[in-house]
């Protein structure tokens, strides 16, 4: 319990620290919005895919002990943590597309930035369990593609901004 409450304020720490430098102008040389709307977008394609990711593995594992017709309480329980991670990953990812659509500074997307960050915290536990179960797992070509496009994302974002 206390690390996952460490590992979801982690997080939000993190995240909270990638936002305060997209509001010093830190990842674009066209200004604050561009860097705010610019890191929003990317949480919300990690976020997307993760969630895509994990409700694929949870429906397999639950298939799995459907097929086996035996109660392997374990593999359910995987399951269920991976769905509750992807509908958590889901709403930051939904939360995160809201965000760049407003304009910063803005009343409302200091309440979106907010809540994310709540979120985050709120979800050590899934994200962290889920990450373990995700890669204990037999990765399927769909989650290793999610996986090689969650890298790719995150070297062409970090590419973009050292060349700015």
């Amino acid at each position: 319990m206390k690390n996952d409450a460490l590992f979801g304020l982690g997080g939000a720490v993190l995240v909270g620290l990638l936002g305060l430098l997209a509001v010093k102008g830190g990842f674009s040389a066209a200004g604050t919005d561009s860097s705010v709307r610019d890191l929003a977008t990317l949480l919300a394609l990690v976020f997307g895919i993760l969630s895509a990711v994990w409700w694929h593995q949870s429906a397999d594992i639950a298939n799995d002990v459907i097929e086996r017709d035996q109660r392997d309480r374990q593999r359910e329980k995987d399951a269920n943590v991976l769905s509750g991670a992807a509908a958590t990953a889901t709403a930051l990812a939904l939360v995160a597309s809201v965000f760049t659509g407003l304009p910063w500074p803005s009343p409302e997307a200091t309440l979106c930035a907010l809540g994310f960050l709540l979120l985050v915290a709120m979800s050590g536990d899934d994200i962290r369990h889920a990450g373990r179960i995700s890669l204990r797992e037999r990765l399927k070509l769909r989650a290793l593609i999610g996986f090689a496009v969650l890298g790719i994302l995150l070297a062409l974002f970090l590419l973009h901004r050292l060349r700015e």
